[in-house]
């Protein structure tokens, strides 16, 4: 009984616990319930004001795609507008041209005549036979290489009785000595137009004419051929009667428009037929032997005399025109590259004749302007050219000089110019090490390696587009650390007895210790480049013409030859077509032209770009 009654109690005790647990999870349910209707009213809520904002965005998207319809319809307005009025210009313009068009043809008419007429000639000596056939099927006049002996090695012809070397004497066949010493004669054209004299005539009133028919001629140079004008003139006397004290006036019955055809004083080429020859001579650096082969071959046949003669001639005609102008524009720069090499000239040595040595020619490439000038002071290599040069007030000069290890340069160095920073060249001191790698492999392909990564350094201003400033920097924080390796490794090697036994690696090393102040330079500016190679490439026509011509016949030619190819040369930097440039020259070779007008001719301010 007693166990029933404790029994009873525990489940009675247990029936509460389930009805409190009961209680509480019904609580729980309703607070759940009262939750998710919260839920779902702010969830009502939040869908109202989601379908506001949505139409909220619908209005605005529709007004602002009626703006963009509205904006795109007056956009295409205006285009078609602006098409029409395009295409009214374009068909004007296009009117104009077939007017022009229409009035060129006359002109093109007479041209193709011309050109039927050169095409005629160039066939006929295309196909014909050339001298030494002529000479081999018949023996008219024996064989004459005196002439291109002249022409090639610049010596004059040898005396008729002359010995050799064994003491014989040379002998030669009569015919060959009677033809050497035949004079060559007068210049002579395959075509010649002969005007009549009362087309040109220029008589004053109260003249009289003198007697005797005179001719004044002028070569026309013409693509394919030349063509000589010959124009006849009278002399006259004018007579002043009324003045019986003053003398009477001589003068001619050549108008002078036709004589202004000949720009050059003693020459008969026109302008046009001197740009050419002097185009050949020093643009593309042809002998003088080959330019008369092409002369010949377009029908003016032109003694070598009489040819070398114009060169010198034209040549004169513009350095007295525009040499002065041309060295003071040359001179306005802070930027010089300077080089200088050896020619072969023809120097008067008074009872001993003229001797055929070695002279240097200078080349001061401004690289600022474009231009270049060589210059030739009798030879001379020595400091006094570039004191010459730069004749200004050493203590006033202010500029940059890239240069070799030569030691006329070591001028700058000195307290006469304390504004003039020399700049070495690198490739200089790199060829002494590529000359001496076969001898000493491991030193040399060490120093190669540094110095490669300076012009590797240098390639990357170049791509990056650097400004100066902007290069001295890029060399001050890339290109420093190397050049202070190179100098540690030029030292150790210097002190190296072993590695200094072998005479080229010591040359290498001797050549970039002394020239360290100058290789080091490029540390103080980024305006010049660490090698010299651009100064190399502008002896490179000099080169050429030597190689082609041998020599220069004497030193006042060889001023006249650097004056030409310094305008030529300049032509190519300041891209100027040569042959054009020349002509213009030439055109004004005869006119009264002011300082500026000169300066306008030069090539780095020529309007006429190629």
């Amino acid at each position: 009984m007693k166990t029933n009654r404790a029994d009873i109690e525990f489940y009675r005790e247990m029936m509460e616990h389930f009805q409190a647990e009961s209680a509480s999870k019904s609580a729980q349910m309703h607070a759940l319930q009262d939750e998710i209707a919260a839920l779902r009213r702010e969830n009502s809520m939040a869908e109202e004001s989601h379908r506001k904002d949505m139409e909220l965005l619908r209005r605005s998207h529709r007004e602002d795609m009626e703006r963009l319809r509205k904006s795109h319809a007056e956009d295409m307005e205006r285009l078609r507008k602006s098409y029409a009025e395009e295409l009214e210009k374009m068909r004007l313009s296009f009117e104009k041209r077939l007017d022009h068009m229409a009035e060129a043809n006359a002109g093109l008419a007479t041209q193709l005549g011309d050109a039927l007429a050169s095409g005629k000639l160039a066939r006929a000596k295309k196909y014909a036979r050339s001298s030494e056939q002529r000479n081999l099927l018949n023996n008219r006049r024996g064989t004459n290489r005196a002439e291109e002996e002249n022409d090639s090695d610049g010596t004059p012809p040898a005396d008729s009785g002359q010995q050799d070397a064994a003491g014989e004497e040379n002998t030669k066949s009569k015919s060959n000595a009677r033809a050497k010493g035949k004079p060559e004669g007068k210049a002579r054209f395959d075509e010649v137009v002969e005007h009549s004299m009362e087309e040109n005539m220029v008589l004053p009133e109260g003249a009289r004419l003198l007697p005797g028919e005179m001719w004044f001629e002028v070569v026309e140079y013409i693509p394919g051929r030349t063509v000589c004008h010959r124009y006849p003139y009278r002399r006259y006397i004018l007579e002043l009667a009324e003045e019986a004290d003053k003398e009477a006036v001589f003068g001619d019955t050549l108008p002078s428009g036709i004589r202004a055809r000949c720009p050059v004083d003693g020459c008969m080429l026109s302008a046009s037929m001197i740009a050419f020859i002097m185009t050949r001579r020093y643009a593309y650096h042809l002998p003088q032997k080959r330019v008369r082969m092409m002369l010949r071959d377009m029908g003016a046949h032109i003694p070598r005399t009489t040819l070398n003669r114009f060169y010198m001639q034209s040549a004169d005609a513009l350095l007295a025109m525009l040499g002065e102008t041309f060295r003071e524009e040359i001179r306005q720069g802070r930027y010089f590259m300077i080089d200088e090499t050896l020619q072969t000239v023809g120097v008067d040595n008074g009872k001993l004749g003229r001797r055929y040595l070695n002279r240097y020619l200078w080349e001061f490439y401004n690289r600022e302007k474009g231009l270049v000038e060589y210059v030739y002071e009798e030879g001379s290599r020595g400091r006094n050219v570039l004191k010459s040069f730069f004749d200004a007030d050493p203590q006033t000069l202010d500029m940059l000089i890239s240069c070799d290890g030569y030691n006329a340069y070591r001028l700058f160095d000195t307290d006469e110019y304390p504004g003039v920073t020399a700049v070495g060249c690198w490739t200089h001191a790199r060829r002494n090490f590529i000359d001496a790698l076969p001898s000493c492999r491991k030193p040399c392909e060490e120093m190669l390696s540094m110095i490669g990564s300076l012009f590797e350094n240098e390639e990357v201003c170049a791509e990056l587009g650097f400004t100066d400033d902007d290069r001295l920097a890029y060399r001050n924080k890339r290109t420093k650390p190397v050049l202070d390796t190179i100098k540690a490794a030029a030292d150790r090697m210097w002190n190296d007895q072993g590695l200094m036994a072998v005479g080229l690696l010591k040359k290498a090393v001797a050549y970039l210790r002394n020239q360290w102040a100058h290789l080091s330079n490029i540390l103080k500016s980024g305006v010049p480049e660490i090698s010299n190679n651009l100064s190399e490439q502008r002896v490179k026509p000099i080169k050429l013409s030597l190689k082609n011509c041998l020599n220069i016949g004497s030193e006042e030619a060889a001023k006249k030859h650097a004056f030409m190819h310094s305008l030529a040369e300049s032509c190519r930097l300041c891209s100027v077509n040569i042959a054009d440039y020349f002509t213009d020259l030439f055109r004004h070779a005869r006119s009264a032209l002011s300082s500026d007008d000169l300066r306008r001719l030069l090539p780095n301010h020529y309007s006429a770009k190629c």
